[in-house]
């Protein structure tokens, strides 16, 4: 099993958090400032047509037995803000 751990920058613009991965098991993404993160499945995502992470708070994409593998992107209200990132493949 592969691991991959990284910081991603977000903005008011969507970002790519993570590519698509057809061999992916799970991923976990960390709001680590003090404004939420919206996340969706394509770069036409806003923070109306979006699930969340609260600021602070953790979202977790891992399915027994699949998970989701396709591109996954973010945006903030305002500002640019970290974003923890940790996924793991076979």
């Amino acid at each position: 099993m592969a691991a991959l751990y990284k910081a991603v920058s977000v903005s008011t613009t969507p970002v790519l958090i993570a590519a698509a991965n057809p061999r992916r098991k799970g991923i976990i993404l960390q709001s680590t400032t003090v404004a939420p993160l919206f996340w969706g499945n394509d770069e036409n995502i806003t923070t109306s047509n979006t699930v969340f992470v609260r600021a602070g708070g953790d979202g977790i994409l891992a399915g027994l037995p699949e998970a989701y593998k396709g591109a996954i992107y973010g945006v903030v209200i305002a500002g640019t803000h970290s974003v923890k990132v940790f996924e793991w493949s076979e």
